[in-house]
């Protein structure tokens, strides 16, 4: 298969999302369209642990549009790869990753009162730099990747609160390096503002 048949499937979607009618936002959940910084965690095993990526990412995440729907962003990620050779190897993976992701409908699910989770979808890609890796465990190597994902997240109900994102996001990684299957955990917080406490629930 086409390896970029699956991002170009993704964005399709983020593009023709149309908001559903059930339960819309409103002002008391709007996000509002600020700077953020993003603190994430980027796990892949594969193999049953002979295959470990663990990756720290921070960054900066801008939403735009009603309710933040269009998040773009952009990460430095940085970790260990572990993988087994002819003995248990350690190689370095640090790269860079931009993005765009929007949240997918109109409607939510509630944590609590004011506190939506949404689904999004992502694409966008990728350059990384590695040592020792198992693809080229002699060499340090550049490589790029394509990257699409499908995710959750949850945020308070103020335009400045904190949001966290979990996604499974795909990576294809040209060349003779291996596609990987990400975990993603981000934090938001948001830059140069205090977060506005809850706005109380509207009878």
């Amino acid at each position: 298969m086409n390896r970029s048949y699956p991002a170009l499937l993704a964005m399709a979607v983020l593009l023709s999302a149309a908001p559903a009618q059930s339960q819309e936002c409103d002002s008391s959940c709007g996000l509002g369209s600020g700077s953020f910084r993003t603190y994430g965690l980027l796990l892949h095993n594969a193999n049953t642990g002979q295959e470990v990526d663990l990756l720290g990412a921070f960054g900066f995440m801008l939403p735009r549009g009603r309710d933040g729907r269009w998040m773009p962003r952009i990460d430095l990620v940085a970790g260990p790869s572990f993988y087994n050779g002819a003995r248990p190897e350690t190689g370095l993976i640090t790269g860079i990753h931009i993005g765009l992701a929007r949240a997918l409908t109109g409607d939510y699910l509630e944590l609590g009162p004011g506190y939506p989770i949404e689904l999004y979808g992502m694409v966008g890609g990728a350059g990384y730099l590695g040592w020792h890796l198992e693809e080229a465990p002699e060499d340090a190597e550049f490589f790029p990747a394509l990257s699409f994902a499908f995710g959750l997240r949850g945020r308070g109900n103020s335009a400045t609160s904190r949001m966290i994102m979990i996604e499974l996001l795909r990576e294809e990684r040209f060349g003779r390096w291996n596609p990987r299957l990400y975990l993603r955990i981000t934090v938001t917080s948001p830059l140069g503002r205090a977060a506005s406490p809850p706005a109380p629930a509207q009878p």
